[in-house]
């Protein structure tokens, strides 16, 4: 983790100025949302959800260890593509991975919808 972020795992009030900062950022630069990265250079999160990465029929989302927020919706994913049949994968995914050469991805908020995200 890098010195100048909190835990996404501390869920308190003041954990929320990282969102804040990367929602920023992409509205200044021109987009609508934010993939952070964490220390590595490796996906973590969207400003407030999570990210998975569809390829081969296979999700990919970064483990909690890449400072991704864990929660109830990061879980009902993950619990419903199992059920499902459908392979997952928790590891580091370069960004280059992430955002160049999916088949798609996906960012689930805590809203209750999806969001189809585009390159």
């Amino acid at each position: 983790m890098a010195p100048n972020t909190m835990p996404a795992l501390a869920k308190t009030g003041a954990n929320y100025m990282n969102s804040q900062l990367i929602k920023m950022e992409a509205l200044a630069n021109g987009y609508a949302e934010g993939i952070a990265l964490d220390t590595s250079g490796h996906v973590s999160e969207g400003s407030g959800e999570n990210v998975f990465v569809v390829r081969d029929g296979e999700i990919h989302t970064p483990p909690l260890g890449a400072s991704a927020l864990a929660g109830i919706t990061r879980d009902t994913v993950l619990t419903l593509a199992r059920e499902l049949a459908i392979p997952v994968t928790e590891s580091d995914v370069p960004a280059r991975d992430a955002l160049h050469r999916p088949t798609r991805y996906f960012c689930r908020h805590r809203e209750p919808r999806s969001r189809p995200s585009a390159r």
